[in-house]
């Protein structure tokens, strides 16, 4: 018995001593051979949102620190110009859609309006269900336009009046941004379909037909330059999705801070602006682009006009 009593005191320590080592290894951190995390990206003027990899040492050295602040204070400089104006405009356009829901009404008469319209047009879009596209069109690509136009003229000829420019660009943007939205959805959808979003008679180039028409006329009210849609989000962003080649990247920076909002301000710009688009098929070699022939004076699809009014709609709209 005083032989199986330490028989069995040794299978004890022989299996403490096993779980000490056990514990004392998994503590150890592993080696760098066994991880490919080397340390913290710094980023900037907020935390580091990710750990770096092999082969990330741009983002974990001095100049992209000094990129990432530069970029923040650019983006302070843009909210100090233009953030009061916003502010005023999302109060404006969110008590207008107030408004009209409490008291008047006209949003879902318009949208009444344009159902029963849209049987009449359907000849002229691409699918049947889409004919209110047009009706879209009219209102975005007509009407505001021309309101537009005779703003412009009367500043001209009469003088500035800041209340006319707040009342034209309130209704611009909408109750609750519906104008501006549907630009941009009709953008984005015109883009993915390659612009053939109308029937074939009425689908041809500018300025006989409506191809793009969304891309290369309407948008540029709302602040939509041609190619933006056309050949950045399609040729960069949906080809890279989200890397680091991609041009209007959110991937590598924490989404809850206000500085990696403020941050990511200046490179939402130099994509609308087609900046950083033009910058990043230079890089490529992809000179055949009709974007960056477009830009440097090449064919424009027909109207030669729309890159005066794209001018114009960036320094009197946005």
């Amino acid at each position: 018995m005083h032989r199986h009593a330490q028989k069995t005191e040794q299978e004890s320590n022989v299996r403490v001593e096993k779980s000490s080592n056990a514990s004392s290894t998994s503590a150890t951190p592993p080696s760098a051979s066994n991880t490919s995390a080397t340390s913290s990206i710094p980023g900037g003027p907020w935390p580091g949102p990710m750990v770096a990899k092999t082969g990330d040492e741009y983002y974990t050295g001095s100049l992209h620190h000094t990129v990432e602040w530069c970029k923040f204070l650019s983006g302070c400089a843009l909210l100090a110009v233009a953030g009061p104006y916003v502010a005023l405009q999302i109060f404006m356009c969110n008590m207008w859609d107030q408004f009209d829901q409490r008291i008047i009404g006209l949003i879902p008469l318009i949208q009444k309006l344009s159902h029963a319209m849209a049987p009449s047009t359907r000849f002229i879009v691409k699918h049947d269900a889409d004919g209110f596209i047009f009706h879209l069109l009219v209102w975005l690509g007509a009407i505001l336009p021309a309101w537009f136009f005779y703003e412009l003229y009367r500043a001209a000829t009469v003088g500035f009046s800041w209340q006319r420019i707040l009342l034209y660009n309130i209704i611009r943007i909408g109750p609750m941004y519906m104008n501006f939205m549907f630009v941009y959805v009709m953008c984005h959808k015109e883009g993915h379909n390659f612009g053939n979003l109308f029937a074939k008679k009425f689908n041809g180039h500018a300025p006989f037909g409506l191809k793009y028409v969304f891309n290369h006329w309407a948008g540029m009210f709302h602040g939509v330059l041609p190619g933006t849609f056309t050949y950045s989000h399609l040729y960069n962003h949906h080809k890279y999705d989200n890397d680091e080649r991609d041009v209007y990247s959110t991937a590598y920076r924490t989404r809850d801070t206000f500085t990696s909002w403020v941050t990511y301000l200046p490179e939402w710009f130099a994509y609308a602006s087609n900046v950083s688009t033009l910058r990043a098929f230079v890089q490529e070699k992809r000179y055949g682009e009709r974007c960056i022939r477009w830009w440097g004076g090449g064919r424009w699809e027909g109207v030669t006009l729309g890159r005066l009014c794209g001018v114009l709609c960036i320094v009197y709209c946005c």
